[in-house]
């Protein structure tokens, strides 16, 4: 493999490690100028367990509980967040595993205009403890990469709302170039059974990828999901059916997947 792409490799997971190691001294930076200037930074966060890791309708947990801690940080309109999540992505052609743990940086902003919210920003999505290795294979592939997004939200009174989300990965996972993802979103409140709030929420979304065989076989797939999500004082609850149009694929099946957690703040 030439070097230049070995140098690249190397700087991408440097960049995961250090985007999570420096993240605390940022906000706390941050922190420290709010108070000069009357803001003040906004902690929260949830601890949870989930019986599958979907994303997009695909499982990358292969099927198995995962654990994942989330931390959030706002200031102003401006916020930092950061996911820890377990994945089962596979071995190399010695049967090791090339990583469990995915986490995830994202930077961005929210505006609103009348009735409309907006969230503008970047997801970084790295594997700390992993290797850049082709599943079953010791060839190596940059598995990091930067998801610029934009999203906005519809709020209809009374807690009803309506969004959408826009994703553009410019190279995406193993530097297979480009990924374009569309959602439709949608949120309706159910009545409030004693201290349970809950809400039924619903995700149509479809993923486009610049070669064949990326996202799922061909060049895109269409996944859809329709839960409820809920919260009993600081327990958070999420019980979600998830299904694609890939049929007879591992990872693309129907399921349904609940996950229970802590908020705190």
């Amino acid at each position: 493999m030439p070097d230049q792409f070995k140098g690249h490799f190397a700087v991408h997971r440097t960049l995961t490690l250090v985007i999570l190691a420096i993240l605390p001294a940022v906000m706390t930076h941050a922190a420290t100028a709010a108070d000069r200037t009357g803001g003040a930074v906004a902690w929260s966060g949830r601890v949870a367990v989930t019986s599958d890791y979907v994303y997009r309708g695909v499982s990358l947990r292969d099927e198995k509980p995962s654990p994942l801690v989330q931390v959030r940080a706002t200031l102003g309109a401006f916020y930092a967040d950061v996911l820890l999540i377990g994945t089962e992505l596979g071995d190399d052609a010695l049967g090791r595993s090339i990583g469990d743990i995915e986490a995830d940086a994202t930077f961005g902003f929210n505006t609103s205009f009348r009735n409309v919210d907006f969230d503008f920003g970047a997801k970084y999505t790295g594997y700390p403890n992993g290797r850049d290795l082709v599943v079953g294979t010791l060839a190596e592939a940059e598995r990091d990469f930067i998801e610029p997004f934009a999203r906005a939200t519809v709020n209809l009174g009374e807690g009803y709302s309506l969004g959408a989300f826009l994703a553009w990965t410019p190279d995406f996972y193993y530097e297979t170039g480009n990924v374009t993802t569309l959602e439709g979103q949608a949120a309706i409140p159910l009545p409030a059974l004693g201290p349970v709030h809950s809400r039924l929420t619903s995700t149509v979304g479809r993923a486009w990828s610049e070669n064949a065989n990326v996202v799922s076989p061909g060049n895109g797939y269409l996944y859809y999901n329709l839960g409820i999500e809920g919260q009993i004082d600081r327990f958070i609850f999420d019980l979600r059916y998830w299904n694609t149009d890939v049929d007879k694929v591992d990872g693309y099946e129907q399921r349904f997947v609940l996950a229970v957690g802590m908020m705190f703040n």
